[in-house]
């Protein structure tokens, strides 16, 4: 019998797995080859490993740490305290430690293993040695340049003492007073050059100063002080020696720097050079590596052929004996595929392979039952996804929709296929709504039927309900397209909210600018009215009481314009405790006009003071929320009443008792039903129609409240009005001002800087009137020369004037010449409208325009005195 008679005794399986065999043989035979290759390929790397990579990483780690001993050095150069120093130095000596470890390692293997290498070792170790001694001297200087820095600190504080002395010894003559101040800048300027010359310096002292000092009478006004400065220019330890020191170490520390540098860099060259003879032998071992592979993949080459070879001649066995029955069910398979559910597969009885087949077949019957169930579950989400979807043939005929697309236009119509388009619109009602693009221009319908035919389109359809919808139809493959309804009405309504909001915004953005423009001009009024007040003595009672009136009036605008300007800012102000009952007191004014003659405001304020800690200009912004809401809320006239009264008492979370304060705000309106009052904190939510709310309001007063740490309590019933109450944290009352005193600010000098000359004329006529000398300028240069030219005790400017000039800029200049001179600044901005143009001022340093005259007192008190004591930079 001839072997493939026999074989087709067996199955289709032992027929492949002879096959299968054969070539199994070939490519055992292959992976023999693969493996012993390999095996020596492993050994050539281990051995390439052991005496090359080891080498390498070494070598790396080696130039790795002396980098890193090098970059430590300026850390332990720039050490300006002990702590520092000590830190720094225990980590060097521990990078030392881990540095000659290696350099050990290297002597014991790796790079030592031959004569030029042990002589590289040697030239590693001494260079690694020089490093780490100068590294130790580096150490040693840093220490001692610790200490004679704060030995010269501590001369530079006795200096600037004996200067503060010498301003306030009496009987002082004017040249005795001259030799002090030079013989102190002498030794100040020695002290901060650093780059000085020592000697030269002091043989500088003893020619211009020293004769001066020496001819003090010991009776004279000051003869200790120049003793004093005697002693600090002449004698050992002094000003000199102390400042030679300084310099000297920091000479050192350059040079000892410069070094470090030098020798890690030799270092790095030596451990290069070792690196590229490493490099040199491992190229030489994978030259032969690379030729030992080579042979195996030519014997590998050779079986992989012959196994081709074999594969061909089994595929081709295969092919010509199994390409009939595979084709016969394949067949079968087809016409399955196509529907025929009745087929009759051939060969399910078959014992074999092509059985199984057949049999499989069977199971993708069952697969197509499935299908059918998965295609009616797609068609029920069809029917009840949110958006409608329509389908449309090529010649504009409904093919399918779903039901919600009659929902969204309210209509209880049945859509049939083959309706035409215009017969679907009038079945829907659609045809007086308004289509209109996505730019706003409205669109014919007919229009819109034509070109929904040849692309895609977008655009909004208004109906007559006041419902939005959005269509996007998509083109088909076959010639028609898809439209998907959306409904917009929600999404349209947010947009006209945010958009109310974004105007809203925008007039506080133009209201702040005028406040600001306004504050200019009530800066100039109110400062002329006080200065004229003071010197109106000799007048009438009656015109007097005119000057009284203007004045008060002024200042009720700029308690106006200060409002308005917290309305308009961006940033929260910072809280902090003032009497509530002062607050809603200065509101009123603002609130009657507000709210209109229709309506009748009413304030019952608490006779006891009710101090509270919150940001002012937020609790002003949510009275005044309230108050409109309120307004809104009476549209035929009524009573809106703000009272304020003492609250109960709480207790916190650590138990302690805290008591509230509560601001209340009622009026006789509409009031609310109890699904919108469950609502009306939510952000965007409002009642009003038109645009006339962007539902902000109370959810801004609610966020303030919880973060102020209070709560907020309405009480509303339909037809019978609506009360707010808010209740704050009581807190301790602030602390009294002291009167005017005249002579407080005598013999200090004040520069004004202000590029408006009637703000200017004003703010120098209420300083005169505090006994203050003053001096003005109106532009950066003009004010620098007045510095130049005369002593001043404080600095007041502007913060923007004119020419792209600001106060920080002019503070910044003086302070270079004057380093003590304390600042003042003043705007027409407050603190948040100066930060959103790129300007922050401590509100210690600022003092808003316009300014009455017990508030510039209140600041020169605090700033002068705090430079009395201090004797710093108070910017």
């Amino acid at each position: 019998m001839s072997p493939a008679r026999l074989l087709r005794r067996f199955g289709v399986r032992a027929r492949l797995l002879t096959a299968f065999g054969f070539l199994l043989a070939l490519m055992f035979a292959i992976a023999s080859i693969a493996w012993v290759g390999f095996t020596q390929l492993g050994d050539a790397v281990k051995e390439l490993q052991r005496e090359s990579l080891l080498d390498v990483e070494r070598s790396l780690r080696l130039a790795q740490q002396s980098s890193s001993l090098a970059a430590r050095a300026p850390a332990v150069a720039s050490a300006r305290v002990l702590a520092q120093i000590d830190s720094e130095s225990a980590e060097l000596h521990r990078r030392l430690g881990a540095f000659k470890q290696l350099l050990a390692e290297f002597e014991g293997d790796g790079l030592a293993r031959n004569k030029a290498n042990r002589e590289e070792m040697a030239r590693l170790r001494d260079a690694g040695a020089r490093l780490a001694e100068t590294l130790l001297e580096l150490m040693q200087v840093s220490r001692q340049s610790v200490f004679h820095v704060s030995q010269v600190r501590a001369l530079r504080y006795r200096l600037d003492q004996i200067d503060t002395e010498r301003l306030r010894v009496a009987g002082l003559s004017d040249s005795g007073n001259a030799a002090l101040d030079y013989a102190i800048r002498l030794m100040g300027d020695a002290i901060d050059d650093e780059a000085a010359d020592a000697e030269a310096q002091r043989a500088r002292f003893n020619r211009l100063a020293l004769p001066a000092l020496q001819a003090w009478h010991p009776a004279m006004a000051g003869a200790n002080l120049a003793a004093e400065l005697i002693r600090l220019g002449t004698q050992t330890p002094g000003v000199y020696d102390a400042v030679e020191d300084r310099n000297e170490d920091q000479v050192r520390r350059i040079y000892l720097l410069s070094v470090v540098a030098a020798l890690a860099g030799g270092l790095a060259d030596e451990v290069a050079a070792n690196v590229e003879h490493v490099r040199r032998g491992a190229v030489r071992r994978g030259e032969t590596t690379e030729r030992a592979l080579a042979e195996n993949r030519t014997r590998i080459a050779i079986l992989g052929a012959l196994g081709l070879i074999a594969a061909a001649l089994a595929a081709t066995y295969v092919v010509r004996d199994l390409g009939g029955q595979i084709g016969a069910v394949t067949s079968a398979m087809r016409r399955l595929a196509e529907g025929d559910r009745s087929v009759d597969v051939p060969g399910l009885g078959r014992p074999d392979e092509i059985g199984t087949l057949a049999r499989a077949f069977e199971v993708f019957r069952e697969h197509a039952a499935r299908l059918d169930q998965t295609t009616r579950l797609l068609e029920t989400v069809f029917e009840h996804m949110n958006d409608g979807v329509a389908v449309f043939d090529a010649s504009g005929r409904l093919r399918a929709c779903n039901q919600r697309v009659s929902e969204l236009y309210g209509s209880r119509e049945v859509l049939q296929p083959g309706m035409s388009l215009q017969a679907v619109r009038r079945a829907l009602g659609a045809e007086d709504s308004v289509r209109r693009s996505l730019s706003g221009d409205t669109l014919d319908a007919a229009y819109v039927d034509r070109a929904r035919q040849y692309g895609r389109q977008r655009f909004e359809e208004y109906l007559p309900n006041g419902h939005v919808l959005e269509l996007r139809s998509t083109l088909m493959p076959d010639g028609g397209f898809v439209t998907v309804y959306t409904d917009l009405t929600e999404r349209k309504a947010t947009e006209a909210q945010l958009a109310q909001a974004r105007k809203m915004e925008s007039v506080g953005q133009l209201t702040g600018g005028m406040a600001h423009d306004f504050n200019n001009l009530l800066a100039a009024i109110i400062g002329n009215l006080q200065v004229v007040l003071d010197d109106a003595e000799g007048l009438p009672p009656e015109r007097r009481r005119y000057l009284e009136r203007a004045l008060a009036s002024a200042e009720r605008g700029s308690g106006i314009t200060q409002r308005l300007l917290a309305f308009s800012r961006k940033q929260p102000l910072a809280p902090q405790v003032f009497d509530l009952n002062t607050l809603v007191a200065g509101m009123l004014d603002l609130l009657e006009h507000s709210v209109g003659t229709r309506l009748r405001l009413v304030s019952e304020l608490d006779t006891s003071p009710l101090p509270v800690r919150a940001d002012p200009g937020q609790l002003e912004n949510a009275l005044m929320n309230l108050v409109l809401n309120s307004r809104d809320a009476t549209p035929d006239g009524g009573t809106i009443s703000v009272r304020t009264r003492p609250g109960s008492t709480h207790l916190t979370p650590d138990g302690s008792p805290i008591e509230q304060v509560v601001l209340e705000v009622a009026d006789t309106g509409s009031g609310m039903p109890p699904e919108v009052l469950e609502r009306v904190f939510e952000p965007f939510y409002t009642t009003k129609s038109g645009g006339l709310g962007t539902g902000l309001g109370l959810s801004m007063v609610y966020g303030f409240v919880k973060q102020s740490g209070g709560d907020i309590a309405i009480d509303s019933r339909p037809g019978q009005g609506t009360a707010v109450r808010l209740s704050l944290p009581r807190a301790r009352p602030p602390a009294a001002v002291s009167p005017d005193d005249p002579a407080e600010f005598a013999g200090r000098t004040v520069l004004v800087v202000d590029d408006e000359a009637d703000v200017r004329g004003a703010v120098v006529g209420q300083l005169r009137a505090l006994g203050v000398e003053t001096l003005a300028a109106g532009s950066v240069d003009e004010a620098l020369a007045r510095l130049a030219d005369a002593h001043v005790d404080l600095l007041l400017t502007d913060v923007f004037l004119g020419a792209g000039d600001t106060g920080p800029q002019l503070a910044a200049r003086a302070h270079a010449r004057l380093p003590t001179l304390p600042v003042l600044f003043s705007s027409g901005h407050d603190l948040g409208g100066l930060a959103e143009r790129g300007v922050h001022v401590a509100p210690e340093h600022f003092v808003p325009k316009p300014a009455n005259r017990s508030t510039l007192r209140e600041r020169l008190a605090a700033l002068l005195g705090h430079n009395r004591s201090a004797g710093t930079p108070l910017l």
